[in-house]
């Protein structure tokens, strides 16, 4: 009996996901604003943008959690939840992520494409071209 390469692909466990979903990085913005919220609270902070329903946000919670962006304590009957990874760190992931998909891991590659495709304004190419003279001077950070 042949097998189609179809049932072998679903057959394979799937990879853990660990860059934030659509879903998950909204959660996370409501999270990184109030730095502590329930389930309740994020999902009628999210309500103005869309309509997520209590159980959604409570199991994409627990995602996030199992992912290591979250944890919760328990408040009386409530689980609050706080972000366990900054909104600097989660960007760095993703970019990290992206670099390593669509650009073979490397970031010039991204970078020269940012700047041929007229994505940087002059302004930004020159704090870009100041960042790498401080960089190239041994110069941390600016």
């Amino acid at each position: 009996m042949l097998l189609s390469t179809n049932s072998i692909v679903d057959s394979m466990p799937r990879k853990k996901a660990t860059v934030l979903t659509d879903a998950e990085l909204r959660i996370m913005q409501v999270l990184w604003q109030k730095n502590r919220a329930t389930v309740r609270e994020v999902t009628e902070a999210l309500s103005a943008q869309t309509n997520l329903a209590y159980n959604t946000v409570l199991t994409t919670l627990g995602t996030l959690k199992r992912k290591g962006y979250v944890n919760s304590e328990r408040i009386g009957r409530a689980d609050v939840f706080q972000p366990l990874v900054t909104r600097h760190q989660a960007q760095s992931k993703a970019l990290r992520n992206m670099v390593h998909r669509f650009f073979s891991g490397n970031a010039s590659t991204l970078a020269l494409n940012l700047v041929e495709e007229g994505h940087l304004d002059r302004e930004q190419l020159v704090a870009l071209l100041d960042e790498i003279k401080r960089r190239e001077d041994g110069l941390p950070k600016g």
